[in-house]
C-alpha cells in the first residue's frame, strides 16, 4: 500500500486501487460534463452544420415518465451519418428536445442513441450516483436504440425503456 498520492486535486487517498478508481470516476466524467457543455453552449458562434430538423419525444421507463437525465443523438457512421452529436436535456415530465452545438434539432440522418439517467447526487462524497435505468441504455452501442432524423419535419421520436432486457 502506497500513501500519500493525489489524484487531479483529490485529497490524499491511501491505497492504489482507491487512486485507480477516483482516476477514471474522474477522467470519465469530466470529459463529459466537457463534451456536453461544448455541444450544449457551443463556441459562441453559429456554427456551419449540415441540415438539421427538430426533435422531441418522451422517454419512459416501463410505461412511465423519466423525471430526469440527458439524450443523446450520435450520428450512425456505419449509415454514412456524420457530424457532431445532439443531446437533450430530459424534464420532469419526460420530456426532451435535442440541440446540436446549441441550434435546435438533430442532424438529418440515422443516429444511435444513448440515454443517461441518475439519481441526484447527495453531496460531494457521492460522485456517481446510482442509475435510475439499466446500465446498457447509457451508451449508442448497447442501447439497441436507433432513429432516423427526416428533414422538412418534426420529428416526435418518444424513446420507450425497459428494465427487462
Amino acid at each position: 500500500m502506497k500513501h500519500g498520492k493525489r489524484c487531479r486535486g483529490w485529497r490524499t487517498i491511501t491505497t492504489d486501487e482507491t487512486i485507480n478508481q477516483m482516476c477514471r470516476i474522474t477522467s470519465k466524467y469530466s470529459r463529459y460534463a466537457a463534451l456536453t457543455w461544448l455541444i450544449c453552449c457551443g463556441c459562441g458562434y453559429a456554427p456551419d452544420l449540415p441540415p438539421v430538423a427538430i426533435v422531441s419525444g418522451v422517454v419512459t421507463l416501463d410505461g412511465q415518465p423519466l423525471a430526469r437525465g440527458t439524450v443523446q443523438f450520435i450520428p450512425d457512421h456505419s449509415k454514412q451519418s456524420e457530424g457532431p452529436a445532439a443531446i437533450g436535456f430530459i424534464q420532469s415530465d419526460g420530456t426532451y428536445s435535442l440541440k446540436t452545438a446549441g441550434v435546435d434539432g438533430a442532424m438529418v440522418g440515422f443516429h444511435k442513441i444513448a440515454v443517461i439517467a441518475r439519481q441526484e447526487p447527495q453531496g460531494p462524497a457521492d460522485p456517481l450516483p446510482e442509475s435510475l435505468i439499466p446500465l446498457h441504455y447509457n451508451h449508442p452501442d448497447t442501447s439497441g436504440l436507433s432513429e432516423e432524423v427526416i428533414t422538412g419535419q418534426e420529428n416526435i421520436i418518444d424513446l420507450k425503456l425497459s428494465r427487462k432486457r
